[in-house]
């Protein structure tokens, strides 16, 4: 079944067609006459108004093999406890009709906020169909597309020290910004970050020290982006990926 992404709409019943590319594979494989409908993995919308949970459409077989996994050591503690409370617990069963429709219940039509009438789009993943209303959607795909180009940024800055031999102080001279700082910023992002866990007063302490100084550390790259796409822009050169091949 090849992946994609796809249009419909659910009626007052909660009833939706499922698009034709999953219908026809679904038909081809008799098997798959029974889906488990349930809550989707949450997904940062990308500010700071938190998460937003669409639906996850599995084959029978599919959630089958899951449930297996909850038993094995695939999670952590905490995961699973997550899964079997947002997932596995509001899941229900439903077969596909001879038309290819499902009915979506009215509790997981409200948390996902899918109304009754409302075009919805069908996302495949292979294992799974998640399902989500038009706004969420959209909203999620800014929000990627906007980390994805901060990727493409970091990575054409990357490629002017590395690829273009230029020194940081170059650099930091084209871009407008402290030659110390960007050391440092070049320095952790070929370091990947660390996590840190607070245990004592001291430890509190020392990661509010921390996150005062991320804070400061996050504005300047943000400027240094910001920079880099006018730089970028001006020598009308194309961002180029930096890969440590």
């Amino acid at each position: 079944m090849s992946i994609g992404v796809f249009m419909g709409k659910i009626d007052n019943s909660g009833r939706t067609k499922l698009p034709s590319p999953i219908r026809d594979f679904y038909a081809r494989h008799a098997y798959i006459n029974k889906v488990i409908i349930t809550n989707s993995i949450p997904v940062c919308k990308g500010d700071d108004s938190g998460f937003c949970s669409g639906l996850s459409i599995f084959p029978h077989q599919d959630w089958q093999v899951l449930l297996e996994r909850m038993g094995d050591d695939t999670f952590t503690d905490a995961q699973s406890e997550a899964i079997k409370h947002c997932i596995i617990a509001p899941a229900t069963e439903h077969v596909i009709d001879n038309n290819g429709r499902i009915r979506v219940v009215k509790n997981l039509r409200v948390i996902s906020n899918i109304d009754s009438g409302q075009e919805i789009v069908f996302v495949n993943w292979l294992n799974r169909i998640d399902l989500w209303n038009m706004d969420s959607w959209t909203n999620i795909g800014h929000a990627y597309k906007n980390k994805l180009q901060r990727w493409s940024m970091k990575q054409s800055v990357m490629y002017l020290i590395y690829d273009k031999e230029f020194r940081v102080a170059e650099v930091a001279h084209l871009l407008s910004v402290s030659s110390n700082v960007l050391e440092k910023w070049v320095n952790k992002q070929l370091d990947g970050g660390t996590c840190r866990t607070c245990k004592s007063v001291s430890d509190l302490e020392s990661e509010k020290a921390r996150s005062r100084k991320e804070l400061s550390e996050s504005r300047f790259e943000e400027k240094l982006l910001n920079n880099a796409q006018e730089y970028f822009a001006k020598v009308n050169q194309p961002n180029v990926q930096y890969t440590d091949d």
